[in-house]
């Protein structure tokens, strides 16, 4: 049997967006996550990058058409976007230990004074005072 297919199969074809990283100008950059990567697109003439944190996907133009430059402008985008994203958990759970710490602070000493006053108590419960 012939295969017959339409004169115009090629305009009609699936076609990648123009926003749609090439294929095969995906690079990984080397000692970073898997999830740090730099591509083209045909939609623009400069290398993009592509990392992914917490559930969201951010992608950044690297505005430079070298490979090199891309590849440490991507590491600096890494090292940026984790300071965003983290610094503030961290900030976050230092206010949460440093609240933890004066409330215990606050604490220790009513809880002394309790003891103190237990053993107190017990020592004097324990003697004949005429």
């Amino acid at each position: 049997m012939h295969e017959t297919a339409a004169a115009n199969d090629n305009i009609y074809s699936a076609q990648h967006h123009r926003t749609a990283a090439i294929p095969a100008s995906i690079t990984h950059i080397a000692n970073y996550p898997a999830m740090l990567r730099i591509f083209r697109m045909p939609a623009s003439r400069f290398w993009q990058v592509r990392c992914f944190f917490r559930g969201t996907t951010y992608t950044q133009s690297l505005k430079t058409e070298n490979r090199a430059a891309a590849i440490t402008l991507a590491k600096h985008f890494y090292h940026v976007k984790t300071a965003e994203l983290y610094a503030v958990e961290a900030a976050e759970s230092e206010g949460k230990r440093r609240q933890q710490r004066e409330t215990f602070a606050s604490r220790v000493p009513a809880v002394l004074a309790e003891q103190a006053l237990g053993c107190y108590m017990a020592g004097v419960g324990g003697k004949h005072v005429v």
